[in-house]
């Protein structure tokens, strides 16, 4: 995870598994406090989150689908994910 204003790393886990990253938030969001000493209000992931909108209090957003009507070219740039921040 990354803190939204500054850029600095607050959490980083490594699994010996390609876990899938649904599965493993929660671990993070609790090592970003042990960190920072506050728990993050929201947590932005890309698309592929398909978890919860909420845990533990920390509010998770991800981007709206894209446009059924979209045209092709539109929805190559929609798809472009978005970084995984937190802001406290």
């Amino acid at each position: 995870m990354v803190a939204a204003e500054s850029g600095i790393i607050v959490s980083a886990l490594l699994h010996p598994k390609n876990i899938y990253d649904g599965n493993t938030l929660l671990e993070v969001l609790e090592l970003a406090e042990v960190i920072m000493g506050i728990r993050p209000s929201i947590a932005v992931f890309d698309r592929g989150y398909k978890g919860e909108s909420e845990i533990d209090g920390t509010t998770i957003l991800t981007p709206k689908p894209t446009d059924k009507d979209a045209t092709v070219r539109e929805e190559g740039k929609n798809e472009k994910s978005v970084p995984k921040k937190i802001i406290c």
